[in-house]
């Protein structure tokens, strides 16, 4: 953990948040995520957990957790993505990233760089908008099954 300590204090596009134990969270700039990503990987950080999306209207902030299973390490990675704007795709390092990044994209129309398949995962293809943005519309739309409510 020190040498990667070590390494990410170096690299002047990151901006270690906070440190625990064996946990660290990282803030670095979007167009950085593929090189920290393979400087992780190098370092047995060969799982993509989770990422998590949230909006804060001018802007999503991402937050990716690796994880180094056989250490019991784990590293979040902190970005923010301007609204119109893109970040590469971690689908060619990590598998998970492929889903992930998927349910991302349907919920907060975050558009990833070079996925295999960036469509929607969760609502249907012909759905308008991204439903957990804070300026979606919250009106429901009625269906032809009353046990299914939709946004639009």
């Amino acid at each position: 953990m020190k040498n990667l300590k070590s390494q990410l204090q170096n690299n002047q596009n990151v901006k270690i948040l906070t440190e625990e134990k064996n946990e660290f969270t990282l803030e670095i700039e979007n167009n950085y995520i593929i090189n920290i990503a393979n400087l992780l990987l190098g370092k047995n950080y060969l799982s993509l957990l989770t990422i998590v999306a949230v909006d804060l209207e001018e802007k999503i902030k991402l937050i990716y957790r690796l994880a180094d299973i056989e250490n019991n390490r784990f590293i979040n990675l902190q970005t923010f993505v301007k609204n119109g704007e893109h970040i590469e795709s971690l689908s060619d390092l990590f598998k998970s990233a492929n889903w992930l990044e998927r349910e991302v994209y349907d919920l907060f129309g975050v558009k990833f760089l070079n996925h295999p398949n960036l469509t929607r995962i969760l609502n249907p293809d012909d759905f308008k908008g991204f439903p957990l943005l804070k300026n979606a519309k919250k009106s429901l739309k009625k269906s032809k099954n009353p046990n299914q409510l939709t946004f639009f």
